[in-house]
């Protein structure tokens, strides 16, 4: 349920978080239970329908949500980073400092 995603968001530039979190308990909440029942009473066809469900669907749930939907376009660490003087040699930089 988690292999799309990882691998989306390692390609991607930007991925939705709400995405990669409904797609992944999509995954968790309808494929695993149709996977388990299909593999209990020994059913090929939702065994095999309960597996596809738990990889694909995350995947096209992060997909859709992140070509569809509201992506951060603000990075935090970035923002962050900016704001943090460095140390070198006992002497403090900026980063705009640094910059410049």
């Amino acid at each position: 349920s988690t292999l799309l995603p990882t691998v989306y968001s390692l390609l991607a530039d930007k991925v939705s978080e709400r995405g990669i979190f409904y797609g992944i308990l999509t995954s968790i909440l309808v494929g695993l239970p149709v996977f388990t029942f299909g593999n209990l009473n020994k059913h090929t066809g939702l065994t095999i329908a309960g597996s596809l469900i738990a990889v694909f669907a995350s995947g096209a749930i992060t997909l859709a949500a992140t070509k569809f939907g509201k992506t951060n376009t603000k990075n935090e660490f970035d923002d962050y980073m900016q704001k943090v003087s460095y140390t070198d040699a006992g002497e403090k930089f900026s980063r705009d400092e640094m910059n410049s």
